[in-house]
């Protein structure tokens, strides 16, 4: 009876040995996707030139969300390639095809103008702005009119979420406009 009990912690001890190397491994894996994932969302596009709808993302960084944190920290900073309609509330950034939903929308005979719904304006600033110089430029200035862009005018912009952006239109072609974008938090 004694030998029975003995094989009978034998086993409880086996089963026990196992869970801890399930859970051992488990641990090991979420160490290694937090090592990969600094919570900056750095090279999470997988695909550099990966095509969303009409937009191309081409690298930068992306930080996911409007989540408590830092509003100075961008969410998305990097080129982006887009044709007529961006809406910045994505992330990234990213181009749709309903009407009405969109951020931005490229508008004329040669998509020369741009128009943002939650308001714009032209940064005239020697340097990058910042957010917070972003969301004084679009309350003094900012316009939900169209206006003439080209390549080199920098502008900011409050996306419908209200989350704060900064492009620098570099070039066109091939009916789409290469640009340098910051989005940042809400709020």
């Amino acid at each position: 009876m004694a030998e029975g009990r003995f094989q009978g912690w034998q086993a409880l001890a086996a089963v026990l040995g196992g869970l801890a190397a399930v859970i051992t491994a488990l641990v090991a894996v979420v160490a290694l996707v937090r090592q990969n994932d600094d919570g900056t969302g750095a090279g999470r596009v997988d695909n550099p030139g990966q095509t969303t709808g009409a937009a191309q993302i081409t690298g930068g960084t992306q930080a996911t969300g409007d989540a408590p944190g830092n509003a100075d920290t961008p969410l998305y900073n990097g080129p982006l390639r887009f044709a007529s309609r961006v809406d910045f509330d994505q992330d990234p950034p990213d181009v749709i095809s309903n009407q009405g939903l969109e951020d931005l929308v490229m508008v004329g005979n040669n998509d020369e103008k741009v128009q943002v719904r939650q308001g714009a304006a032209v940064w005239n600033g020697g340097r990058l702005p910042t957010r917070a110089q972003c969301v004084q430029t679009i309350s003094t200035s900012g316009t939900t009119s169209a206006f003439a862009i080209d390549a080199g005018v920098q502008i900011c912009f409050k996306s419908r979420n209200g989350r704060i952006g900064y492009l620098k239109f570099l070039s066109r072609a091939d009916d789409m406009w290469s640009v340098e974008a910051i989005v940042w938090r809400a709020g």
